[in-house]
């Protein structure tokens, strides 16, 4: 495996958990 892959791999899945987390926090202030 290439370290820059699973270094981009790591981001994109850091992403996606950032933006489920923010998504939750809007709908629990609504």
């Amino acid at each position: 495996m290439n370290a820059l892959l699973i270094f981009g791999l790591a981001t994109v899945i850091i992403a996606i958990i950032i933006g489920m987390v923010f998504k939750g926090i809007g709908k629990s202030k609504k």
